[in-house]
């Protein structure tokens, strides 16, 4: 076989449908050495070539530096290519530290072409380069016909059309877009982008003084070329309409603004689909433009019949960056996602698909992404609900409710541009939930009523960048969405018991009455490690209370949910509300009398002795109080 060296050219890939998991893969390829890889070999044949390649990049980019210590990749042995017969990779092992320690990973998949007498024995086929290309817009049109067709979870209806949306004109490009607005109550089909913004000019912008123009026309190259893109491709699939955000919500005006966003959940589980712009940066980048090349290695496969034809493999998984594309760290994105009945991914490495029932992948290589599109996937494989008396108020496994810590976690990672924005970027989404289940839990400030108080113990964690509590309007201190930065929730392996009860809320206020044990506390400074940033956590002596009874000292730590509040809670008098044995919330006295403020959380991780106890009446519960929490 062409571009392969002699020893190469004799490896022969034997596929047999009756392996097992629990059967050895058979080494295809065996390198004492690096260095028996490296020279003209390497250099002329395709396989040695990526071999080489892929071992040194596992190597300095996987291995930590701490198990490394320094070694040169140059110096790893043993190098083994398996093949799982049955399987559609193959596997990789080497020995670093002198043969001391082994690892494995894998290559990026096998190949071939559709029409190779090969081709029922092997899934994976050519990712076109151009993810804009007929052939992969036709695969994307056969998912949606076989979702539409087959799967029962997913609906087909047509939806009312949003208050404006972009008629894309016909696909030769004849007549420039313009923008429609329906009258009320039209329904019909239509895609919707989702997108990175960037930090440029909004001169292309919907605007009161452009908005009776851009019904008669949108010159097209007038627009970022994401758009232009997203226009191609609703072009290319045979749609009519396309929502864009800045092209249909009038960007001028506060109060339009306002009305729209309360609309997402509508316009996104609408949209026949929604197009992920994954790998563009922002508006001017584009996401059609051509992808990457990899120069993949040939090898022979004989199939179970007998017959025998070319494979390629390549170098790295497709979808290996998928997470790091730039889409996927805007906290608007995420709502947008879950609310899409389907959604087609535009990724640097291949085009995949998402709908309720189906996670797709062009050229069909291994693809393990979870979906957030299928929403009983999401839940039943939460890691937070598992044995909570909560989750018992949720009748249904499609319900989001049941993973929202998680969807929070991943949704204060991300990116805002306006920080005011916390809670609506996640409103659709709430609004959507509320609508479909129709039962009396409430949202309350990026919460749910049923899962209190539980979901107040989030911490944020922001380790080098100072976490602040923005004044944002009407946010109370309790709520996650009053601070900035990425938070995380305490897990519980089984059902712990609660010692405080809420028992009522005031959506209006931002308030929430809670009766529960509360108790002064404090820091003991001898021994306490202060942090050198703000959202680091305290660590050292509490003398806090713990399952309910008197303070104690103990060890711990406090996490301060910002640096100001810090700084104030180290010279003022900290209040200790016990929510679960070991763990509950910091609180500041407030001016009205009977309220409080969140200032963070804390966490006991090791009891006194029964001597360091001496003194302390450790026996003596405490007295329940009501407080209110603003």
């Amino acid at each position: 076989m062409a571009g392969l060296c002699n020893k190469c050219r004799s490896i022969e890939v034997l596929y047999r449908p009756e392996y097992r998991r629990v059967d050895k893969p058979v080494v295809i390829r065996q390198y004492d050495s690096l260095v028996d890889l490296k020279g003209l070999r390497a250099v002329s044949c395709l396989f040695c070539s990526l071999i080489l390649r892929r071992v040194r990049s596992d190597y300095v980019d996987r291995i930590p530096e701490v198990l490394r210590k320094a070694e040169d990749p140059e110096n790893l042995t043993k190098i083994l290519c398996k093949y799982n017969q049955g399987q559609s990779n193959i596997d990789m092992q080497y020995s670093f530290r002198r043969g001391l320690q082994t690892t494995h990973f894998s290559l990026g998949g096998l190949y071939t072409h559709p029409d190779s007498p090969i081709a029922p024995f092997v899934s994976g086929r050519l990712i076109s380069r151009d993810p804009g290309s007929e052939q992969t817009l036709g695969l994307v049109e056969e998912w949606i016909e076989d979702c539409e067709e087959n799967h029962p979870t997913c609906s087909k209806e047509d939806a009312f059309l949003p208050t404006r949306i972009i008629d894309v004109g016909p696909e030769d490009g004849s007549k420039e877009p313009c923008l429609y607005v329906p009258p009320n109550g039209t329904k019909g089909r239509y895609l919707a982008l989702s997108y990175c913004w960037g930090d440029i000019s909004k001169d292309f912008s919907l605007t009161k003084a452009t908005l009776e123009q851009r019904k008669h026309q949108i010159r097209l190259l007038g627009l970022p070329k994401t758009l232009q893109d997203a226009i191609e491709v609703t072009r290319g699939l045979g749609h009519s309409y396309l929502w864009v955000d800045s092209l249909c919500i009038m960007q001028d005006s506060q109060l339009e603004w306002q009305k729209q966003v309360s609309k997402m959940d509508g316009v996104f589980s609408g949209a026949t689909m929604t197009i992920f712009a994954s790998r563009a940066r922002d508006s001017r980048e584009g996401f059609l433009g051509d992808r990457p090349s990899h120069q993949d290695a040939p090898l022979l496969f004989r199939a179970p019949n007998g017959v025998t034809g070319k494979i390629c493999i390549r170098e790295e998984f497709p979808c290996h960056n998928e997470d790091k594309a730039p889409l996927s760290e805007r906290a608007w994105a995420v709502q947008e996602q879950y609310l899409s009945r389907r959604c087609v991914f535009f990724h640097d490495g291949q085009t995949t698909f998402e709908c309720r029932s189906a996670t797709l992948a062009e050229g069909q290589s291994p693809y393990t992404s979870i979906s957030l599109t299928n929403l009983e996937h999401r839940t039943e494989t939460s890691s937070l609900v598992a044995g909570q008396a909560w989750a018992k108020k949720y009748k249904k496994t499609t319900d989001l409710r049941l993973c929202w810590r998680e969807i929070v976690e991943d949704f204060s990672s991300r990116q805002l541009s306006v920080p005011s924005d916390r809670l609506p970027a996640l409103q659709g989404l709430a609004n959507q939930i509320l609508k479909e289940f129709q039962d009396d839990d409430e949202y309350l400030f990026g919460m749910w009523k049923h899962q209190l108080p539980w979901l107040l113990l989030w911490n944020t964690l922001r380790e080098n960048i100072p976490s602040s509590r923005p004044s944002v309007p009407c946010v109370p201190s309790w709520s996650w969405a009053s601070v900035t930065g990425p938070v995380y929730h305490e897990r519980f392996d089984k059902p712990e018991k609660v010692y405080c009860q809420l028992l009522s809320s005031s959506a209006a206020e931002g308030t929430l009455q809670l009766r529960g044990l509360i108790e002064k506390g404090v820091l003991l400074p001898s021994n306490l490690k202060k942090p050198n940033n703000t959202s680091h956590p305290f660590q050292g002596r509490l003398f806090i209370p713990i399952d309910g009874k008197a303070p104690i000292e103990c060890k711990g730590t406090v996490r301060f949910d910002a640096c100001t509040e810090m700084e104030e809670a180290i010279e003022g008098e900290l209040w200790y509300l016990v929510v679960s044995r070991a763990s509950g919330l910091v609180l500041s006295m407030s001016e009205k009398k009977g309220e409080f403020k969140r200032v963070g959380r804390y966490k006991v991780s090791k009891i006194a002795t029964d001597e360091e106890k001496e003194g302390v009446n450790w026996g003596v519960r405490m007295k329940e109080r009501t407080i209110v929490l603003v």
